[in-house]
């Protein structure tokens, strides 16, 4: 084949990248193109131009212009190269800190598994996606997310991701909502991959150092006994150097990254294949992800773990009232509890509906037992669910429909309102007495 029949070929090649797809209109780039199309249009273009100048060389200058061509094209291939390497380690970090056990941001610590590093500070989208809300995340001289120099707190919060909540501004936090409310200072010590076993060991290593006068304890039904469940393991999150590598270069990756990304086999989804759509009141139907169904075997399911999260909570409210102060217990259900009403899925074979709110709590469920531990031991006990599916059924979205599982700004509020009015009832001190009333719902 000659050069210029290669480059009429190539030339046709690369204009059917570039026409073909502006007849589908779905893509991301200029609603016509995805990414790979994008990069290799313009490969082809390239390589195409190459060609031509060969080709259209006088016979005694072609191996001179093909030597020419050759060289342009291996000096953009090794630029970009370049450009990739020194973005990687000189580029911005675009991973919120709030999602990783990462090196860069936590250290190790024998108990916990890691902490976070003190005095971190770092801003970006939330998560991977154009549409996220922009995030400044820091952390203190602990390592959690509170204003550095915080000295005393009136009311102090424990839990896990959803009390951190590095996917909401601090602003944004029921954390900060509550102190805003009461007109009290609150410190915020939840951290991400933590379980009960970690967030008892927090209890007792920090907060008596905030002089409280209430430990807000936040319970998620999502993966609370499954942390407490690896922590009798013995497995403990640590910061994985070679998993940071992997994540930084493919976050910060320029294009290579996004090029290979449909190559790598995605997990097996957890509840098999189909599409989830939800419609709330007064609200355009969305696609939505669950990545945790409602279990309302759940403590039965996990009976260790159960025993092991009890005990927790049992030896944190006793550690609470030998230091005179007041523990709330503050249970949070997974999205499924408070958009499965909304919900129907869509699979190859069938349509599944989504279950009535009288399906979603049953007396052997998480929340339901949790309720009976604490007035067994007599300590308060906040379930969010009722007020969270009557925001829900009000058309709020409470939850992060996509990508995240954790609470969205309405969601905050809802649970804000709940611990205020709980503790303002106590004049900033939550009283056993109050057990059965905020257990009922939003009242």
């Amino acid at each position: 084949m000659g050069q210029k029949t290669t480059a009429i070929v190539i030339s046709l090649a690369s204009l059917l990248v570039w026409v073909v797809p502006p007849f589908r209109q779905d893509q991301g780039f200029f609603g016509c193109y995805t990414l790979g199309q994008l990069c290799l249009g313009t490969l082809l273009f390239g390589i195409a131009v190459a060609f031509w100048f060969v080709a259209l060389a006088s016979a005694d200058r072609r191996r001179i212009a093909a030597f020419r061509a050759c060289s342009v094209l291996l000096a953009v291939l090794a630029g970009y190269a370049g450009a990739e390497v020194i973005y990687l380690f000189v580029g911005p970090d675009p991973i919120n800190p709030f999602y990783e056990v990462d090196p860069r941001w936590n250290l190790p610590d024998p108990e916990l598994g890691f902490v976070r590093k003190p005095n971190v500070t770092w801003k970006g989208r939330a998560y991977d996606d154009p549409e996220a809300r922009i995030v400044a995340y820091r952390t203190d001289e602990n390592g959690f997310r509170n204003a550095p120099g915080l000295g005393r707190a009136e009311v102090v919060f424990i839990g896990d991701s959803f009390t951190e909540a590095g996917n909401m501004p601090e602003e944004l936090t029921f954390v900060r909502l509550v102190g805003e409310q009461l007109g009290v200072t609150t410190a915020n010590l939840g951290r991400s991959y933590y379980g009960p076993q970690h967030e008892l060991i927090v209890l007792k290593r920090y907060a008596l150092d905030y002089s409280p006068r209430t430990i807000v304890w936040v319970i998620f039904e999502g993966n609370d006994l499954l942390d407490a469940q690896r922590y009798l393991r013995g497995v403990l999150n640590t910061p994985d150097a070679a998993s940071s590598r992997r994540s930084a270069w493919s976050s910060r990756s320029l294009l290579t990254w996004r090029l290979l990304k449909p190559l790598h086999k995605a997990p097996p989804r957890e509840h098999g294949e189909g599409t989830w759509l939800l419609r709330l009141p007064s609200c355009e139907q969305e696609e939505a992800d669950f990545t945790v169904l409602y279990d309302p075997q759940l403590p039965h399911h996990s009976p260790q773990a159960w025993d092991a999260t009890t005990q927790c909570l049992r030896e944190g409210f006793e550690f609470c009232r030998r230091h005179e102060i007041e523990m709330l217990v503050v249970f949070i259900p997974v999205k499924f509890r408070v958009y499965g009403p909304f919900v129907r899925l869509i699979t190859s074979e069938q349509e599944y509906l989504g279950p009535l709110p009288v399906d979603l709590q049953q007396p052997t469920d998480f929340g339901s037992e949790l309720a009976a531990f604490c007035h067994e031991i007599g300590c308060p006990y906040l379930d969010t669910w009722p007020a969270l599916l009557a925001a829900a059924e009000s058309g709020k979205k409470t939850y992060s429909l996509r990508y995240d599982t954790h609470l969205e700004a309405d969601g905050h509020r809802v649970v804000a309102d709940l611990v205020c009015r709980a503790l303002s009832e106590g004049e900033g001190a939550v009283r056993p007495s109050a057990f059965r009333e905020h257990q009922a719902g939003p009242g």
